[in-house]
């Protein structure tokens, strides 16, 4: 995988930011919503020795519970049709590997996000570039 031009970017916005200027990070997926209040009592009031590895489709418990709130609505999911995943890229690449066979074409619009490209290595795809340019309209 290519190095992160975002990490040749991040001394000039830390150096940016020592100088008092405003930065605005466009490049992370960084909550700005506050921690529920519930949850950091929780994460205070635990007496877990070790934070280990969980399932590797995610913790079951939550896993049911969201396959449970989708029959709310008539969706037929089942526990074990529910992946959770550490962010959205993952989820992103894990979709596009099991939705797509080698040699299917794709579009991804350029510009696009830096995590988009790297998983055509892992899944032979043929890109079907979509430069998006300034000058034209939506349709």
């Amino acid at each position: 995988m290519p190095p992160s031009p975002i990490r040749k970017l991040v001394p000039y916005a830390e150096k940016a930011k020592k100088d008092g200027k405003k930065i605005y990070h466009l490049n992370i997926g960084q909550p700005d919503i506050e921690t529920p209040e519930v949850m950091l009592n929780a994460i205070k009031n635990s007496n877990i020795r070790v934070i280990e590895y969980t399932h590797s489709a995610g913790n079951e418990s939550y896993r049911k519970k969201l396959a449970a709130y989708y029959q709310r609505f008539n969706m037929p999911v089942n526990t074990e049709d529910v992946i959770i995943t550490t962010g959205g890229s993952e989820a992103i690449e894990i979709a596009m590997m099991t939705c797509f066979n080698p040699g299917d074409e794709i579009i991804i619009p350029e510009p696009s996000v830096r995590t988009s490209k790297p998983v055509l290595r892992f899944r032979p795809l043929r890109n079907l570039k979509n430069s998006l340019r300034r000058k034209q309209k939506a349709s």
